[in-house]
């Protein structure tokens, strides 16, 4: 039975299920197969010969896993539901002008915290991986705004201008960026060995929130003040947050990998699009070209990694 076992982790290495779809499935496939061979046995055929001819009459691994996954890979409307939580809370903050309020921001980052230590302790389903994603945008957020600061205490703790109350600001800075970057080298690695696309289907809101933040800093507007311009952009955070909301729904939803693939990478560029159009101006031909590209490198940068470090070891 070696030879079935060696069968059927090739074909759980190619599955891409979560982990109780894929152990209930490979476990149907165990069962199928001695059945098999204690049927082909009893017909005359040893069992070294059994095992081939049932592996034989099954298909190619790779092939086997493709079905399979389509077969088992669409989620519930429930489950489309879950995946665009994220999205609609950020676009409920946006559409109601709540987000500057230090309490809006602070019970919406609780809940995406909440929600996602509890789904990665109860099996780290598919509809999980958006809200991870939305719950690292405080972190981008954090790490963009301060770098200015970070680079000029640096700057003067090397030319040896003193040490300052400054610089203790300077180390809570540095050990919160240890313990981000701690946090996705523990994450993105366990995600990636699973599935290169559910880290795409993490990281795909990023690129929207990375513009906006971008475009708050570049007008020089500090969170939770009152201005004129600060309202500017809600309606099309709204409209992109919605596109990825459907993006995440579809997401779930579609049985092939292509098709997933090419949800995150049209919807992406959209919401890409409409961001930079409103926020940073970029309306011309090279600047969309560049914001097109973005979600495109964050969509399939995860599948290079795959082939660097997973495939490799």
């Amino acid at each position: 039975m070696r030879t079935i076992e060696t069968y059927l982790n090739q074909i759980r290495s190619n599955l891409h299920l979560d982990p109780n779809t894929e152990n209930k499935v490979i476990g149907e496939l165990e069962t199928y197969f001695q059945d098999k061979v204690e049927e082909l046995e009893t017909e005359g055929f040893t069992e070294a010969d059994a095992t081939n001819q049932a592996i034989c009459s099954f298909g190619r691994p790779r092939k086997v896993a493709k079905l399979l996954y389509e077969a088992h890979s669409r989620g519930s409307w429930l489950e489309a539901l879950l995946a665009a939580q994220p999205a609609l809370l950020g676009a409920g903050l946006f559409a109601t002008h709540l987000w500057p309020r230090p309490s809006a921001l602070i019970t919406a980052f609780s809940l995406l915290l909440m929600v996602t230590l509890l789904g990665w302790l109860k099996g780290k389903p598919n509809w999980l991986y958006p809200w991870i994603g939305y719950a690292f945008a405080p972190v981008l957020a954090v790490v963009f705004l301060s770098r200015s600061f970070v680079y000029h205490s640096i700057y003067k703790l090397v030319i040896g201008s003193g040490v300052s109350t400054e610089h203790v600001r300077l180390l809570l800075f540095l050990g919160m960026y240890g313990v981000a970057f701690w946090i996705v080298l523990a994450v993105v690695p366990r995600i990636l060995r699973r599935d290169w696309l559910l880290v795409s289907f993490m990281l795909f809101p990023l690129p929207l929130l990375g513009i906006w933040i971008a475009a708050i800093d570049s007008v020089g507007q500090v969170l939770f003040t009152r201005g004129l311009t600060l309202h500017q952009w809600d309606q099309s955070m709204v409209l992109a947050l919605l596109l990825l909301s459907l993006s995440a729904a579809l997401f779930m939803r579609l049985r092939q990998r292509l098709s997933k693939i090419a949800t995150l990478l049209v919807i992406g560029m959209g919401s890409t699009i409409i961001a930079g159009w409103s926020m940073l101006g970029a309306n011309n031909f090279f600047n969309l070209l560049l914001l097109s590209a973005i979600p495109v490198f964050t969509v399939l940068i995860p599948a290079v990694l795959e082939i660097l470090f997973v495939h490799q070891s």
